[in-house]
């Protein structure tokens, strides 16, 4: 057999796009029957002027706020914090009995300590041993502690 030239190279008939199709043909258009372009160039205008001010992900803060998010005491009126071996070695800090809407107190501990952080449902894993200044924090804001059994 001969040889294969190594500047020669293979090409698979399934690459790349088919020759018929291009990306416009996937764009449709919705066309407005009886309107100018400079009617509707300045409505998107005014539009685009006006949604620029706020972006696209910012809620208001009465919403953000307004939310109840607490964290419930243990049986014996203690904080449910604490600290896991995970078996690579790594330690997660926990915080347990979280109710609400667990992603405000977990972006705020984020931010605050400079951590990673996931939310499980009723519990909040932190990465790394942050159980002293987690505690700290839930007791410098005592308005998110509540007594155990507290339902929502």
């Amino acid at each position: 057999m001969p040889k294969k030239k190594k500047n020669e190279e293979q090409k698979d008939p399934h690459e790349g796009r088919p020759n018929h199709l291009t990306f416009g043909d996937f764009l449709v258009l919705k066309k407005t029957a009886g309107k100018d372009k400079t009617d509707t160039e300045a409505k998107i205008s005014d539009e685009t002027a006006t949604n620029s001010n706020q972006g696209a992900c910012a809620l208001p803060a009465d919403t953000i706020e307004s939310t109840p998010v607490y964290v419930c005491r243990t049986k014996k009126g203690g904080i449910p914090v604490k600290v896991e071996n995970r078996s690579s070695g790594k330690k997660v800090t926990i915080i347990e009995h979280v109710l609400g809407n667990n992603k405000v107190i977990l972006q705020e501990l984020k931010t605050k300590l400079g951590t990673g952080g996931v939310n499980h449902g009723d519990f909040i894993e932190l990465q790394g041993d942050c159980k002293t200044k987690v505690t700290k924090y839930l007791n410098d804001n005592k308005h998110l502690l509540k007594p155990y059994g507290t339902k929502l």
